[in-house]
Order: structure tokens, then sequence, then C-alpha cells
């Protein structure tokens, strides 16, 4: 998805093409890219779950996707109405999923190593 973010930088921005057609086409190209991503994602998510469950944890992925964009779409209206240009409010989004991530990442390393080695023999 990043690479395609470069394309329209670099294909829109250097004047190669003009029109909004062409901004169209290379959205709809972001879109496909983040669904090759998601739809695998989220039929592994669905696939590792314990099937007498499974209902609840589609409704809780839906409903953190939906809070997230959510959450996005009012950071990008706060970054907006507070004068922040395209370039910034992207850096600003990319720094806070580098958080979350961070965030989500760092309790599972904490018990991994708190717990020792799985392998009793190691």
């Amino acid at each position: 998805m990043i690479e395609v973010l470069g394309l329209i930088d670099l294909v829109y921005g250097a004047g190669f093409i003009q029109g909004q057609m062409a901004i169209v086409a290379l959205l709809i190209a972001i879109g496909t890219a983040a669904g090759c991503f998601l739809i695998p994602f989220n039929a592994a998510l669905q696939s590792e779950s314990d099937p007498a469950r499974l209902g609840k944890t589609i409704a809780a992925q839906n409903f953190v996707d939906n809070l997230a964009m959510l959450l996005a779409g009012g950071l990008v209206f706060a970054a907006n109405r507070a004068a922040i240009g395209p370039s910034g409010i992207f850096l600003f989004l990319a720094a806070f999923v580098a958080l979350a991530v961070t965030a989500l990442k760092a309790p599972a390393q904490r018990v991994k190593s708190e717990s020792g080695p799985l392998d009793p023999e190691i």
C-alpha cells in the first residue's frame, strides 16, 4: 500500500498525468492493495478462533475496525481544521498506527519473556 501512495506522489506530483480520473484509478488501486492484505488477515483470524465463539470474534473484529475508522476520520478532521497539510496528516496517521502497533505488541513480548522458554529442555 505504501508503494501505491508513493506512486501517487510520483505520477501525479511530477505532472505525468493530470485530472481526477487518474486519482480515482490510483485510489482504486489502494483499495485493491488493502483488500489483498485484509481479506487473508480476516480469514486467518476467523480460522484460528474457537468455532463456538466465532460470531463474537467477528463482531468484536468489526467493532474495532469501525471504531478505528471513526477515530482516524476524527483525527483527519481535527488536523484539517488545525491547518495541517496532507503530508503532515499522513505522517501523523502513520505515527499513530506505529504507536498503536507498538502498544499492542509490547504486552505480548513482556508476558513471553516472564514465562520463560516453553520447552523445559532448553
